[in-house]
């Protein structure tokens, strides 16, 4: 792939250059957080984040995914509207899971 190529996930078409840090990932869920411009993907080995612009922009100006803390399958995934640092996650199990602190530590199997 290079960067013109096209991934598509879900009903999202990313340009390959946006796709550093999950080239090996298989996407099995999407959340976006407007307030924040930041957006999650559940994979077969955890969660990882996208800033797409402003204050929490990458250095490489929002092309490489950042690893959060929760390593299991994660099958859904949502942003609170109210608070964007709350994340849920269920994984394959049905296990819910919740973070405070934006996705980097996660507690609480449901």
């Amino acid at each position: 792939m290079d960067e013109h190529t096209t991934v598509l996930a879900g009903e999202m078409l990313f340009p390959s250059a946006t796709m550093r840090g999950l080239e090996e990932q298989i996407i099995l869920s999407l959340a976006y957080d407007p307030a924040t411009d930041t957006l999650y993907a559940g994979t077969r080995q955890g969660i990882f984040k996208l800033a797409v612009s402003g204050a929490n922009l990458t250095a490489d100006e929002g092309t490489t995914w950042t690893r959060l803390g929760l390593a299991t399958d994660v099958w859904a995934l949502a942003v609170s509207p109210a608070d964007p640092r709350v994340l849920l996650a269920v994984d394959i199990q049905g296990q819910v899971f919740r973070s405070e602190d934006g996705g980097f530590s996660w507690g609480g199997k449901r």
